[in-house]
């Protein structure tokens, strides 16, 4: 039968070490097998055809896969870095309320 795409949910970690290994089983290509030129997918080797995947994959899918992770990242660096300024600026808020409160206790006992 037709092979079928089976579409899972993986996180950066998992990517990034398939990646990994896949990288590691290509780079058993020889230079000879790289200056042949046929990059036929269904005439050569093992070693080729994984390095024929990883380009074919990496530029296709995964590439655009890393790009959609580190903007998710930012928006969460950023979502935090307004959370802490709204921190920061409501205790500098609450910091003033209170010495104003305290000067004008200090004021009326004089």
């Amino acid at each position: 039968g037709r092979s079928r795409w089976v579409l899972e949910e993986n996180d950066y970690w998992e990517h990034t070490n398939e990646v990994t290994r896949r990288v590691q089983r290509a780079a058993a290509t020889s230079m000879e097998e790289y200056a042949e030129g046929n990059w036929d997918i269904s005439h050569g080797s093992d070693s080729k055809t994984r390095v024929a995947f990883l380009h074919v994959n990496m530029n296709r899918f995964l590439i655009p896969i890393f790009d959609q992770m580190v903007k998710v990242y930012e928006e969460e660096v950023v979502s935090f870095g307004a959370l802490t300024t709204l921190v920061l600026w409501s205790n500098a808020a609450i910091n003033s309320l209170v010495v104003i409160f305290i000067a004008i206790l200090v004021l009326r006992a004089l």
